[in-house]
């Protein structure tokens, strides 16, 4: 379960998030609508332990990240809106290298990495690099990436912005397989209201 109680956060007395309260099931997802960007922005980089908040607490399965934080980071994967893609790294060396830094096994990982390439629709570009990628497959990696180590919360901010159509439907049928079969709490974050 992922819980976020009475969220709060100012710059330079300006106040930004006020008592925000989310909270996420084990498998389910959550559709946060954010027409501020700069408040959608800082409650995600809050939720996935980028910043700290001024107030409230954030729990996923009950290890509280303002006081855990290493220990959460690896319960969770985070996409921003602009996910970062290497770019001199394939997909597949990508997630190899985060899995060895991961401490991940040869064998788990490589099965980890060819779901999550699957799941995503990936296989036609999973080794080119990063460099040469359309906008969209560059999307869908950023997304890949944080999620092919099975985290217990994903948290996806602006999930579709660069996604053509193919891959928006590819994204959804991925998250509802992530909370479905992996039991996956998943956060999406939009100032788009369809989505």
């Amino acid at each position: 379960m992922f819980t976020a109680k009475n969220i709060s956060k100012s710059f330079e007395n300006r106040r930004i998030l006020r008592d925000i309260t989310i909270q996420a099931d084990t498998g389910e997802s959550v559709g946060i609508i954010c027409p501020d960007q700069e408040a959608c922005v800082t409650l995600m980089d809050i939720l996935a332990c980028v910043i700290e908040s001024d107030q409230g607490t954030v729990d996923v399965d009950g290890v509280v990240i303002e006081t855990e934080t290493s220990t959460a980071r690896n319960m969770i994967g985070y996409v921003p809106d602009r996910p970062a893609v290497y770019s001199d790294m394939t997909l597949r060396a990508s997630m190899r290298f985060q899995a060895d830094a991961r401490g991940m096994s040869p064998r788990s990982s490589q099965s980890a990495i060819d779901e999550t390439i699957r799941l995503f629709g990936l296989g036609d570009v999973a080794d080119t690099m990063g460099s040469q990628l359309q906008k969209s497959a560059a999307c869908m990696f950023g997304i890949a990436q944080a999620c092919f180590y099975n985290p217990r919360v994903l948290i996806i901010n602006e999930p579709t912005k660069s996604l053509d159509a193919k891959d928006a439907i590819y994204l959804r049928e991925a998250i509802a397989a992530l909370s479905s079969e992996h039991k996956m709490s998943v956060i999406l974050a939009s100032s788009n209201i369809t989505e």
